[in-house]
């Protein structure tokens, strides 16, 4: 069999007896090809160990490439970390395909290939501290798109934010801490950053700068007025302060149970001023803001300020026309009522209403009647002249 010595080697065993040596194969393809780690500038890689005699041979292109452009190792272990490609560093936060062969002296495996390596994204930079508002800290650092944030304050991870500034509330004023951050994407995250650090922030006080204001609209004020805050206090500090409590006062004294926004005059408060406090706090200190006193006065019948108004109805003059009070006139005392008496050329009509038929030319006036429980008083409004048709 002349052409099986071709292909065949033969050897004796111990007992003398011949061994049939198949010839050299191609190796198998490397198992268990693996992704082990990535940082920001490297990945890497491994597989099971290759029998003697067979060696490794890696490469590496940009993912989606052609194997065009490639960086190709030669591993003799059974791993291996690449950090460069054609020449250059890993990009960070870039993906890498990765394959690898088994070679022997008959041949090549097939290659086995890794796509979608991402690498790490790149450590942050720029990241400041500076003191904020009371135990506030502000961080900012130079943002890149697409990454969450880990902030780590004096070693320990405090949150994940995707967005800077980030305000950093710990709650006490003049504490000093070190910050720290990384980047995280699908891939995992980076380095920490270079530590910086500063102080929290020692705020201010409670102040109030705009009193709150009361107001009334009877005149003058008197029992049963109702009075109400009509604009509260203007108030600063660093926490926000928080209204504490408000109160209504006699003279300075509280009135008892009267708390709410607004206070009905009694007897009691007749000849002393009422007024409107409120009280704000915040951590650092408590303040309080008094409004405008308003006095009250005893009952008195109604006393006119200002003339009642009459007109004609579309503004006619002549006989037939329609009379109407426009205004009752301005009045202290608080009227409850107003009742109407018209005259004519000086003699009363009998017409008790606010409006009436000037069926006759002359001169007409309407008394309004303002009253109260305490008494009533009158006001004369001004005159029309109701003249005949020409």
């Amino acid at each position: 069999m002349p052409g099986l010595c071709h292909s065949l080697a033969l050897l004796l065993s111990p007992r003398g007896q011949s061994v049939i040596i198949p010839p050299e194969v191609p190796p198998d393809v490397p198992a268990e090809f693996v992704k082990q780690s990535v940082s920001n500038s490297s990945i890497t890689v491994a597989w099971s160990a290759l029998p003697q005699g067979v060696a490794a041979r890696m490469q590496l292109q940009t993912a989606g490439g052609d194997w065009s452009v490639i960086n190709e190792l030669a591993p003799v272990t059974s791993s291996c970390t690449i950090d460069s490609l054609s020449g250059s560093a890993l990009g960070a936060d870039t993906t890498y395909d990765v394959r690898i062969r088994a070679e022997n002296s008959a041949g090549d495996s097939d290659w086995v290939v890794l796509t979608g390596l991402l690498t790490l994204p790149p450590t942050p930079t720029d990241l400041s501290a500076m003191t904020g508002g009371y135990g506030i800290v502000v961080l900012n650092w130079a943002p890149q798109s697409d990454y969450t944030y880990q902030i780590y304050r004096d070693g320990s991870l405090i949150a994940s934010t995707a967005a800077q500034p980030y305000t950093d509330i710990i709650g006490m004023p003049a504490v000093t801490s070190a910050y720290q951050i990384a980047a995280s994407s699908s891939a995992g995250s980076s380095d920490l950053s270079l530590s910086t650090s500063a102080s929290s922030g020692a705020g201010s006080a409670t102040y109030n700068y705009g009193s709150p204001v009361i107001t009334c609209s009877d005149n003058p004020v008197t029992p049963g007025s109702l009075l109400t805050l009509s604009a509260p206090g203007a108030w600063g500090g660093d926490p926000t302060p928080s209204e504490l409590s408000t109160q209504w006062q006699r003279d300075g004294s509280p009135i008892s149970g009267q708390t709410s926004t607004s206070y009905t005059a009694v007897n009691d408060d007749i000849g002393h001023a009422i007024t409107y406090v409120e009280t704000y706090s915040n951590v650092l200190a408590t303040a309080s803001g008094t409004s405008n006193a308003i006095g009250v006065y005893a009952p008195m019948a109604p006393e006119h300020n200002g003339d009642p108004m009459i007109d004609a109805v579309g503004a006619n003059y002549l006989e037939g026309t329609t009379l109407y009070v426009v205004s009752p006139g301005s009045w202290s005392g608080n009227p409850t009522s107003y009742s109407y008496q018209w005259n004519y050329n000086g003699i009363t009509t009998g017409d008790d209403g606010n409006t009436l038929v000037a069926s006759t030319a002359g001169n007409y006036q309407c008394i309004v009647t303002a009253s109260n429980a305490v008494g009533s008083n009158d006001a004369v409004s001004n005159t029309i002249s109701v003249t005949s048709p020409a």
